[in-house]
Protein backbone atom coordinates (compact mmCIF):
# COMPACT_ATOMS: atom_id res chain seq x y z
CA UNK A 1 0.00 0.00 0.00
CA UNK A 2 1.25 3.18 -0.99
CA UNK A 3 0.75 5.89 1.98
CA UNK A 4 2.25 9.29 2.48
CA UNK A 5 2.02 11.81 5.64
CA UNK A 6 0.41 15.09 5.35
CA UNK A 7 1.63 17.41 7.70
CA UNK A 8 -0.89 20.05 8.32
CA UNK A 9 1.40 23.34 9.89
CA UNK A 10 0.56 26.76 9.99
CA UNK A 11 4.04 28.77 9.20
CA UNK A 12 5.73 30.14 12.40
CA UNK A 13 4.90 33.52 12.63
CA UNK A 14 4.74 35.78 15.86
CA UNK A 15 0.96 36.57 16.64
CA UNK A 16 -0.51 33.28 14.74
CA UNK A 17 0.79 30.43 16.22
CA UNK A 18 0.43 28.87 19.57
CA UNK A 19 -2.10 32.13 20.46
CA UNK A 20 -3.33 30.03 23.81
CA UNK A 21 0.66 29.92 24.72
CA UNK A 22 0.80 33.72 24.86
CA UNK A 23 0.71 33.70 28.08
CA UNK A 24 3.10 32.34 29.59
CA UNK A 25 5.13 33.23 26.76
CA UNK A 26 5.73 36.38 24.21
CA UNK A 27 4.39 36.30 20.81
CA UNK A 28 7.80 35.77 19.28
CA UNK A 29 8.72 32.93 21.91
CA UNK A 30 5.62 30.93 20.59
CA UNK A 31 6.44 31.65 17.52
CA UNK A 32 10.59 30.14 17.85
CA UNK A 33 8.45 26.93 19.58
CA UNK A 34 6.07 26.21 17.08
CA UNK A 35 8.93 26.69 14.48
CA UNK A 36 10.96 24.08 16.82
CA UNK A 37 7.19 21.59 16.73
CA UNK A 38 7.29 21.66 12.82
CA UNK A 39 10.83 20.83 12.67
CA UNK A 40 10.57 17.96 15.12
CA UNK A 41 7.43 16.72 13.45
CA UNK A 42 8.88 16.85 10.29
CA UNK A 43 11.76 14.67 11.63
CA UNK A 44 8.83 11.97 13.08
CA UNK A 45 6.77 12.27 9.57
CA UNK A 46 9.74 11.42 7.40
CA UNK A 47 11.83 8.42 9.66
CA UNK A 48 11.93 5.65 8.80
CA UNK A 49 12.36 6.63 4.99
CA UNK A 50 8.22 7.77 5.11
CA UNK A 51 6.79 9.52 2.29
CA UNK A 52 5.74 13.37 3.75
CA UNK A 53 4.16 16.31 2.14
CA UNK A 54 3.96 19.85 4.28
CA UNK A 55 0.72 21.45 3.71
CA UNK A 56 1.06 24.66 4.78
CA UNK A 57 -1.21 27.84 5.89
CA UNK A 58 1.24 31.00 5.28
CA UNK A 59 4.67 32.45 3.75
CA UNK A 60 7.38 30.04 3.07
CA UNK A 61 9.59 32.03 4.06
CA UNK A 62 8.47 32.25 7.80
CA UNK A 63 9.34 28.56 7.72
CA UNK A 64 12.30 27.30 9.94
CA UNK A 65 15.31 26.94 6.94
CA UNK A 66 15.56 23.01 6.73
CA UNK A 67 12.02 23.01 5.96
CA UNK A 68 11.68 25.66 2.80
CA UNK A 69 12.47 23.23 0.38
CA UNK A 70 9.99 20.16 1.69
CA UNK A 71 7.66 19.37 -0.16
CA UNK A 72 4.24 21.29 0.49
CA UNK A 73 0.64 21.84 -0.77
CA UNK A 74 -0.56 25.02 0.01
CA UNK A 75 -3.91 24.51 2.44
CA UNK A 76 -7.49 25.37 0.83
CA UNK A 77 -10.24 27.59 2.21
CA UNK A 78 -12.64 27.04 4.72
CA UNK A 79 -12.26 25.11 8.61
CA UNK A 80 -9.99 22.87 9.72
CA UNK A 81 -12.52 19.80 8.04
CA UNK A 82 -12.52 21.06 5.18
CA UNK A 83 -8.84 21.78 4.87
CA UNK A 84 -8.15 18.03 6.36
CA UNK A 85 -10.64 16.83 3.63
CA UNK A 86 -8.99 18.90 1.03
CA UNK A 87 -5.49 17.63 1.79
CA UNK A 88 -6.64 14.19 2.44
CA UNK A 89 -8.28 14.00 -1.23
CA UNK A 90 -5.43 15.27 -3.16
CA UNK A 91 -2.97 12.65 -1.71
CA UNK A 92 -5.32 10.03 -2.40
CA UNK A 93 -5.28 11.14 -6.33
CA UNK A 94 -1.96 9.36 -6.39
CA UNK A 95 -1.56 7.37 -2.98
CA UNK A 96 -3.94 4.63 -1.41
CA UNK A 97 -3.49 5.55 1.91
CA UNK A 98 -3.14 9.49 3.78
CA UNK A 99 -2.11 9.81 6.98
CA UNK A 100 -2.57 13.57 8.39
CA UNK A 101 -0.96 15.31 11.66
CA UNK A 102 -0.44 18.50 12.66
CA UNK A 103 2.40 19.97 14.57
CA UNK A 104 1.30 20.01 18.40
CA UNK A 105 2.66 16.78 19.35
CA UNK A 106 6.73 16.89 18.99
CA UNK A 107 8.37 14.03 19.21
CA UNK A 108 5.18 12.10 17.45
CA UNK A 109 7.02 8.16 18.01
CA UNK A 110 7.36 7.33 14.62
CA UNK A 111 5.99 3.63 15.97
CA UNK A 112 2.41 5.54 16.23
CA UNK A 113 2.71 6.33 12.66
CA UNK A 114 4.03 2.76 11.84
CA UNK A 115 0.64 1.48 13.96
CA UNK A 116 -1.29 4.08 11.56
CA UNK A 117 0.23 2.29 8.19
CA UNK A 118 -0.41 -1.48 9.98
CA UNK A 119 -3.77 -0.16 10.78
CA UNK A 120 -4.70 1.03 7.24
CA UNK A 121 -3.96 -2.21 5.68
CA UNK A 122 -6.87 -3.65 7.44
CA UNK A 123 -8.70 -0.54 7.98
CA UNK A 124 -10.78 2.66 6.40
CA UNK A 125 -9.95 4.79 8.59
CA UNK A 126 -7.48 5.14 11.53
CA UNK A 127 -7.29 7.76 14.57
CA UNK A 128 -5.06 8.80 16.96
CA UNK A 129 -6.60 9.92 20.34
CA UNK A 130 -5.31 12.70 21.80
CA UNK A 131 -5.88 13.44 25.98
CA UNK A 132 -8.08 16.64 25.44
CA UNK A 133 -10.61 14.56 23.60
CA UNK A 134 -9.20 15.70 20.14
CA UNK A 135 -7.04 13.55 18.23
CA UNK A 136 -3.36 13.62 16.79
CA UNK A 137 -3.99 11.60 13.64
CA UNK A 138 -6.24 10.50 10.73
CA UNK A 139 -6.16 8.15 9.15
CA UNK A 140 -8.38 7.55 5.09
CA UNK A 141 -8.29 4.95 2.47
CA UNK A 142 -10.85 7.25 0.90
CA UNK A 143 -12.13 10.61 2.22
CA UNK A 144 -16.41 11.28 0.34
CA UNK A 145 -16.90 14.65 -0.01
CA UNK A 146 -18.28 16.26 3.29
CA UNK A 147 -16.56 13.85 5.65
CA UNK A 148 -15.14 15.89 7.89
CA UNK A 149 -18.08 18.81 7.57
CA UNK A 150 -19.76 20.84 10.45
CA UNK A 151 -17.56 18.74 13.00
CA UNK A 152 -16.76 20.11 16.82
CA UNK A 153 -13.21 21.48 16.63
CA UNK A 154 -11.07 22.02 19.58
CA UNK A 155 -13.73 20.38 21.57
CA UNK A 156 -14.15 17.90 24.25
CA UNK A 157 -15.98 15.55 22.02
CA UNK A 158 -14.08 16.20 18.88
CA UNK A 159 -12.89 12.50 18.22
CA UNK A 160 -16.21 11.25 19.45
CA UNK A 161 -17.87 13.47 16.93
CA UNK A 162 -15.45 12.09 14.11
CA UNK A 163 -15.46 8.66 15.21
CA UNK A 164 -19.26 8.72 14.60
CA UNK A 165 -19.31 10.38 11.03
CA UNK A 166 -16.60 7.66 9.81
CA UNK A 167 -18.95 5.03 11.09
CA UNK A 168 -22.42 6.46 9.55
CA UNK A 169 -20.52 6.97 6.18
CA UNK A 170 -19.83 3.54 6.35
CA UNK A 171 -15.84 3.66 7.25
CA UNK A 172 -14.15 0.52 9.55
CA UNK A 173 -12.35 2.57 11.99
CA UNK A 174 -9.24 1.35 13.83
CA UNK A 175 -7.96 3.74 17.36
CA UNK A 176 -4.21 3.94 18.00
CA UNK A 177 -2.87 4.25 21.52
CA UNK A 178 -3.72 7.61 23.20
CA UNK A 179 -1.09 10.83 23.17
CA UNK A 180 -1.13 14.08 23.51
CA UNK A 181 -1.08 17.83 21.90
CA UNK A 182 0.40 20.60 22.98
CA UNK A 183 -1.73 23.86 22.82
CA UNK A 184 -1.92 25.20 26.69
CA UNK A 185 0.22 26.04 29.07
CA UNK A 186 -0.58 22.77 30.96
CA UNK A 187 0.20 20.49 27.97
CA UNK A 188 3.42 22.51 27.84
CA UNK A 189 3.86 21.14 31.22
CA UNK A 190 3.46 17.97 30.20
CA UNK A 191 5.72 17.81 27.46
CA UNK A 192 8.28 19.52 29.67
CA UNK A 193 7.86 16.73 31.71
CA UNK A 194 7.68 13.88 29.26
CA UNK A 195 11.18 15.46 27.63
CA UNK A 196 13.02 15.43 31.27
CA UNK A 197 12.18 11.96 31.20
CA UNK A 198 13.21 11.22 27.99
CA UNK A 199 10.08 9.52 27.16
CA UNK A 200 9.51 12.41 23.79
CA UNK A 201 12.86 12.38 21.93
CA UNK A 202 11.91 16.56 20.29
CA UNK A 203 15.57 17.96 20.10
CA UNK A 204 14.40 21.18 19.00
CA UNK A 205 11.20 21.66 20.60
CA UNK A 206 14.19 20.62 23.99
CA UNK A 207 16.18 23.46 22.80
CA UNK A 208 13.68 25.95 22.04
CA UNK A 209 12.26 25.90 25.92
CA UNK A 210 16.06 25.86 27.12
CA UNK A 211 16.54 28.61 24.69
CA UNK A 212 13.09 31.08 26.55
CA UNK A 213 13.91 29.39 29.46
CA UNK A 214 10.22 28.84 29.62
CA UNK A 215 8.72 27.03 32.33
CA UNK A 216 4.86 26.19 32.54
Amino acid sequence: MRKRVCVVAKAPRPGRVKTRLCPPLAPQAAAALASAFLVDTWASATADGREAVLVLEGDVNDLPAPLRSAPRWPQAEGDLGARMEAAARRCLRDRDAAILIGTDAPGLPPSLLAGAEAALERYDAVLGPALDGGYYLLGLRTCPPGLLADLPWSAPNTLEATEHRLGERGLATARLPTWFDVDDAPSLGLLQQALRADWVRAPATADALATTGTTA
